[in-house]
């Protein structure tokens, strides 16, 4: 009765095994003595772990589960995938468990014997090394990596770093809401500071074309429109005429930037970013006086800050938003009044036209090597 007991509980503890082979190391054959190896098996099958680049750019993670024979001499043969998620993940997992060998044999009343072994081998993208970083590898990796970037070799010839592909290239559409800085003057009348006030709000398009040297700095241009617009009815009361006031004003950033970027999120899919622009600044105002059409243009130098976070869609598109801070001021213009040859003339320094703008923007960007 005893011995039928322990029979019982030996094949429930040996399915129980079976059942939580993919999270730790686990003997399948009952035996007097597991094999041993030196070390830490797990962390030697994680060591020597190349991360597929095609799962990786996939974002594909999970276990592969490997069965194999431990022979009496300690080595691993027979090696079969139990469970599989796709072959480039399933080929790496057979790679590295073909070179488990264990320092001791499984033994049985004192002989080495052959035992059954399951061994699952995980792929992290979290634990892996990131997708934006350089990883190390054995020289064995050289031959039969398809990576074209830049191998930095050591005297012994074997590779001492491989920078993991990043996008290098990308394009970014914008746009959304602008708020003007600039003050409204005390000496404008106070019919019409409501009618200032609220140009002091507009929308704003930008454009970003950006190269990255490294996974993290890289350099662009930037183009971006602002434009807002009001009018109102008024009434002369020196020439008695009625008529319209309106203001239809534009402004234009053209420069090149500078960029830092930092992947984030669970699978580096995510950026956080910042860039820093010098570049050129047009002032346009069309404006109409009663019966007078005044041309306002001038020029000046700006600069340009944004900050931003982009979601990763997929490997090529993210969808994010875009704070940017812009800076500039108009010294001096030049106008024409219905038509008639510009005319240039330098603004009072309590006078200067301020082209401060905050954007708030919603971002579309299409990125690729």
């Amino acid at each position: 009765m005893v011995r039928f007991f322990l029979l019982i509980l030996f094949f429930s503890l040996t399915t129980f095994v079976k059942g939580q082979a993919t999270d730790t190391v686990h003997l399948i054959t009952f035996i007097e003595t597991a094999p041993i190896f030196n070390g830490d098996l797990l962390n030697f099958i994680q060591d020597e772990l190349n991360y597929p680049l095609s799962a990786k750019q996939d974002s594909i993670e999970g276990s592969v589960v490997i069965r194999c024979v431990i022979d009496s001499m300690g080595l691993t043969t027979n090696h079969e995938v139990v469970k599989g998620i796709r072959e480039d993940l399933n080929d790496e997992a057979l790679r590295v468990v073909k070179l488990v060998k264990f320092e001791q044999p499984a033994m049985q009343r004192g002989k080495a014997i052959a035992v059954e072994y399951i061994i699952p081998v995980k792929f992290e993208l979290l634990k892996a090394n990131n997708y934006n970083a350089p990883y190390f590898a054995s020289s064995d990796t050289k031959q039969n990596s398809t990576i074209n970037n830049d191998v930095a070799e050591s005297d012994s010839g074997t590779i001492s770093n491989i920078q993991k592909p990043f996008p290098r290239f990308k394009a970014s559409l914008s746009g959304g809401y602008t708020y003007r800085l600039g003050i409204t003057s005390p000496d404008i009348s106070s019919d019409f500071k409501s009618y200032y006030k609220k140009m002091k709000n507009g929308y704003n398009i930008n454009i970003d074309l950006s190269y990255y040297f490294t996974s993290h700095i890289g350099i662009g241009v930037k183009g971006n429109m602002f434009n807002t617009k009001n009018s109102i009815d008024i009434y002369d009361v020196e020439t008695y005429e009625y008529g319209k006031l309106s203001d239809d004003i534009s402004i234009y950033y053209v420069g090149p930037f500078f960029t830092m970027h930092n992947f984030c999120g669970r699978r580096k899919q995510n950026i956080f970013y910042f860039n820093a622009s010098l570049g050129y600044l047009r002032y346009s105002d069309d404006n109409i006086v009663i019966n007078d059409a005044i041309s306002i243009k001038g020029n000046s130098v700006g600069m340009c800050a944004d900050v931003g976070y982009d979601f990763g869609i997929s490997k090529s598109f993210a969808i994010g938003f875009q704070l940017s801070l812009m800076y500039g001021s108009l010294y001096s213009v030049n106008y024409s009044i219905n038509g008639n040859e510009y005319q240039w003339m330098q603004l009072e320094s309590d006078s200067y036209e301020s082209l401060a703008r905050v954007n708030f923007t919603i971002r579309l960007s299409l990125q690729s090597n």
